[in-house]
Order: structure tokens, then C-alpha cells, then sequence
């Protein structure tokens, strides 16, 4: 324990009463153990100061820095990855997009698994974190799923998400069914000459008409629409028209 004497006032021993005599005989001899027992407290206040003094300073080192919250580790921000494609079964020969939200600025990878092989593509997300992705389908085999995986990644964090699409064969226009009608009136009955009016859904395609041995032809024009001279089957015969692959039937 540190102990310190106090400043005592300048007055002679002869003058002291008795009783003060013994008072400082006493504390004399406490004084005299305390030197044994340790140094004094100026001693320990410096011993004290150096331990505290070093730590006191760092704390006021650190004082700004933590009331500032600068030396603090922050969380990162948290990273998410949604995605989806513009056209779930596109046509074979098209592009497909893949549409990707994350936050701003992410690098993006995604990865199309194609029958063939895979075909990856990287880009990064916009302001707003958006981006899309196009493929060219191509001549991807017809039904086989797509799967495409995307992975975003920034400030040492990641987010992964993953879409498909199915490649489709396109749509083939088929013709219609070849269709014709026919009428016929009689020119001249002395001749037997007959004119036949066909009408059919196939333009500047050959029209014949055909009746008793006697046959003629006429192309149709752009509307499908042709008169065919007929001379020779007496009036009243069945007359057989062919346009193309349509057949009708007429008489006069």
C-alpha cells in the first residue's frame, strides 16, 4: 500500500508538549515499516501513471474513430438474382432474351445449356440493376429444355437464379385445300359452243374443261377467275373442270 507524508509546519522539538512528542515517536516507527514494506506513494503514483497512461492514450486514439463508426465492420450490403425469358417456347431461327434483376451494377454470368454444348455470356447490370441477356436460337433441337443459370456477383458477395426455355419448329403455313366451281351457258347451239366460267383459289393456274371427248383449256388470273371456250359437246353434258388439284363439275 502507498502512503505519503504530509508537509508539516516548521516549529521547534523543544516546543512541542509531550503528547505530540509521542504522536510523532508512533508515527515515526509506522512510517518506518512502511519503508520496509514498499516504496512510497510518490512511487506507486508513478507506477500507476505508466500502466494507465499508455492505455488512457489509446482510447483517445480510438475515441473519434468509434464515436464516427469508421472503424466498425459494416454488413454488405445483401445481393439477390431474379430472372425470367421474354419467350418461353420461341421459334427455331429467333432470339430469346433472359431478363435479369439484381442490384446495380452486378457482373452477370449466364450459362444457356444447350443440347450441343453450353454457350455463356457475361455483362453487367444497369443503374436501376437490370440487364437481359440475348440468345440466338438458332437450329436448337425442337422441345429440348434450356436451362439457363445465372450468377451475380459484387463486393465479395453472390446470388445465383436459373430459367428455361424450350426451342419450338415454326409455324408452317399451309396451303388451303384447292377448291374450284363452275358454271356453263350455251354460245351457240348450232356450233356447240359453250363457254364455262370457273372460279377456284388458284391464281394463274391452268383451268380445263373437258366434255364428250372434247376438252379446252384457259389460265386463271390473279383472282383465280378464267372463261373457257368449249366447242363441240352438245348441250346438256356433264362437263369436267380441273384447276390444279381441285376438280368441279358443270353442265349447259
Amino acid at each position: 500500500m502507498c502512503t505519503a507524508g504530509r508537509p508539516q509546519a516548521s516549529v521547534s522539538v523543544s516546543e512541542w508538549p509531550a503528547w505530540q512528542m509521542e504522536e510523532r515517536v508512533r508515527r515515526q516507527k509506522i512510517s518506518g515499516l512502511a519503508s520496509q514494506r514498499g516504496p512510497g506513494r510518490g512511487a506507486c503514483r508513478l507506477a500507476v501513471a505508466a500502466v494507465i497512461t499508455p492505455a488512457l492514450a489509446l482510447a483517445a486514439l480510438n475515441a473519434p474513430a468509434l464515436a464516427s463508426g469508421a472503424g466498425m465492420a459494416r454488413p454488405a450490403a445483401s445481393i439477390h438474382c431474379t430472372t425470367s425469358v421474354t419467350s418461353r417456347y420461341p421459334a427455331r431461327g429467333s432470339r430469346v432474351g433472359i431478363v435479369i434483376k439484381t442490384v446495380p451494377l452486378a457482373h452477370i454470368k449466364a450459362s444457356a445449356h444447350f443440347k450441343p454444348g453450353d454457350r455463356i455470356e457475361r455483362s453487367r447490370a444497369n443503374s436501376a440493376g437490370r440487364q437481359t441477356i440475348w440468345y440466338r436460337v438458332g437450329d436448337a433441337t425442337p422441345g429440348f429444355r434450356v436451362v439457363v443459370d445465372v450468377l451475380v456477383y459484387d463486393a465479395g458477395k453472390s446470388a445465383s437464379c436459373s430459367t428455361w426455355f424450350a426451342p419450338r419448329r415454326p409455324h408452317r403455313h399451309r396451303r388451303p385445300a384447292a377448291w374450284c366451281t363452275a358454271t356453263a351457258s350455251v354460245y351457240n347451239a348450232q356450233y356447240n359452243w359453250n363457254n364455262v366460267y370457273v372460279h377456284s383459289n388458284q391464281p394463274y393456274r391452268d383451268a380445263t374443261a373437258s366434255a364428250d371427248g372434247y376438252s379446252w383449256s384457259y389460265e386463271t388470273n390473279s383472282s383465280g377467275y378464267a372463261e373457257i371456250y368449249l366447242n363441240g359437246p352438245p348441250p346438256g353434258v356433264q362437263i369436267t373442270v380441273t384447276v390444279g388439284r381441285a376438280t368441279c363439275y358443270t353442265s349447259d
